[in-house]
This record gives structure tokens, C-alpha cells and sequence, in this order.
């Protein structure tokens, strides 16, 4: 009988061996830091020319995008835009609510544009407040099935974070129950260092304790460009310098609200991001 002790100790066990198998592979090779975008920012501007503002995404440098939908357009003639520009789909995603009901239509439309990802954006069916530890387990159960039943369609569920899992709660940290509870075979972390570091934690601490979980990383770049005072705790530059151990295999610039030229955002951001990874 598989009890959930068996399963947190075989969980860990994977995740170690997943580190080792990353750090063989020897992140140390630039050609392995793929960094990406995520299209919020200019949704508008995909909505109006989406040919347009993929060539200026590519020109720039960046080589896989991530996106949830496809902007009014058709799969097939947008993932033609996007190949002519020799860029990837990595993947999108949405809050667990709509990955569960409406399950058929995304693995439909994301195996079409050749996305590798779904990312669960939001992990409650609700607003996620006032929840137990119990709570967070149960929703473990949850993620892991929905996981699963992606992973038999030949994509991988992520899990993206906010801040919300980082209150201590009944003197545990949620992020740490998800990462205990969840089956690295079905589950993987989309680390946003942002939200993490705004929920008083620190990214480091969690690689040091479950490395190999977290394949791609949101990176926000806006307030360390601008000299932002609270931004400077963002400690970038040492949690990509742990990408092997952390199993960081995407770097994600991820969008931002107000960003009036979001292509100079874009330039100096992904220079900026190229030169921690160097």
C-alpha cells in the first residue's frame, strides 16, 4: 500500500536523481540557457500584427515564447509566424479551474503549436485564502492527477507561483508542502523569483532543498532597469548561477503592466539577462 510517507520519500529520491542527471548535463554550456518571453506585454501588439511583433521578438534574441492563446488567430497560421522566425512555443497555461473543465480544448490546441508546457497559473479553484495544511495536500492530490492525465497527452503541468505560498501557516511553508507532495514524474515548478522574494522568502533556500524541480524561471526585470529601491532583493544573478542544481533549463522574461516601449524593455531586459547567464 502506497502511503503518502512512501510517496513524499520516493518523490525526493526522484527529485535527487533528477538534480544529478541535470548537473551531468553541464548547464555550464551556454547553448543549453534558452532565454524566452512571455507575450503579455504586447498582447495588444500580437493581436494587431502578430507577424510584425514575433520578428521584432526574434531579432532581439530571444528564441521560445509563452503564450495562452493564440490571439484571434488560426494554430496553424500563427505556428507558421512563429517557425518562420525560428522561434519555440514553450508552452501556456491558465488557472487550474480552466486546465481541469476545459482539459480536452488545451491539450487539443497546445499539442497543435507544439507546446512542451501547461502552466497552472493559479492552483486553487478559489481564491486560495484562509487554506489548511491539509488544504494544501488535498490540492497536492489534485495537481498530481491533473499532471498525470497531461503528461498521457504528451505534455508537462508546472506549477507557477505567487506569494500566497510563502505565509506560514500552522508553522509550515506551503511552497514546501507543494514541493514535498507533488510527483516530480507529473509535476514541475515554474519558479518566479519575483513572487517569491515579495512573500519574504528566498528562491535559494528551495533549490538547495528540491533541486531538479524547477525547469523554467520568470524573470521580472522592470524595477532593477529602473533603479527601483525594492527591487535590488531580487537576487537574480545567484539563483540563475544555481540553474544546474535548480534544474532551470527556460528563462523567462516575464511581462509587466505599463511598459510604454515594451521593445526597448525587451532589448535591455534580454541583455540583461544574457549577461547573468554568460
Amino acid at each position: 500500500m502506497i502511503t503518502r510517507r512512501n510517496f513524499i520519500q520516493t518523490s525526493l529520491q526522484t527529485s535527487a536523481l533528477l538534480a544529478a542527471d541535470f548537473s551531468l548535463g553541464s548547464f555550464a554550456n551556454k547553448q543549453q540557457h534558452s532565454i524566452g518571453v512571455l507575450l503579455g506585454t504586447v498582447e495588444k501588439f500580437m493581436t494587431e500584427d502578430a507577424d510584425a511583433t514575433l520578428k521584432k521578438i526574434a531579432a532581439i534574441g530571444f528564441k521560445e515564447i509563452e503564450y495562452p492563446r493564440t490571439y484571434g488567430y488560426a494554430a496553424d497560421n500563427l505556428k507558421s509566424i512563429i517557425k518562420k522566425y525560428k522561434l519555440t512555443s514553450l508552452g501556456g497555461g491558465e488557472n487550474i479551474t480552466n486546465l481541469t473543465n476545459h482539459f480536452a480544448v488545451y491539450v487539443q490546441e497546445y499539442n497543435e503549436m507544439g507546446k512542451q508546457y501547461v502552466f497552472c497559473y493559479w492552483g486553487w479553484f478559489d481564491n486560495g485564502k484562509n487554506k489548511t495544511i491539509e488544504d494544501w495536500k488535498k490540492q497536492c492530490d489534485i495537481l498530481n492527477k491533473l499532471g498525470e492525465k497531461y503528461r498521457q497527452q504528451g505534455l508537462r503541468l508546472a506549477y507557477h507561483n505567487h506569494d500566497i505560498e510563502f505565509a506560514v501557516t500552522e508553522n509550515q511553508i506551503p511552497y514546501d508542502v507543494l514541493l514535498q507532495n507533488t510527483n516530480p514524474e507529473f509535476i514541475c515548478f515554474e519558479m518566479d523569483i519575483w513572487w517569491i522574494v515579495k512573500g519574504g522568502a528566498n528562491p535559494l533556500d528551495f533549490i538547495a532543498k528540491y533541486p531538479g524541480r524547477f525547469e523554467v524561471c520568470h524573470i521580472k526585470t522592470a524595477g532593477l532597469l529602473a533603479g527601483n529601491e525594492e527591487a535590488q532583493n531580487l537576487n537574480y544573478k545567484e539563483v540563475l548561477s544555481n540553474s544546474a542544481k535548480a534544474g532551470l533549463k527556460h528563462f523567462i522574461l516575464e511581462n509587466e503592466p505599463g511598459i510604454e516601449n515594451p521593445f526597448n524593455y525587451f532589448e535591455k531586459s534580454y541583455a540583461y539577462i544574457k549577461g547573468i547567464l554568460q
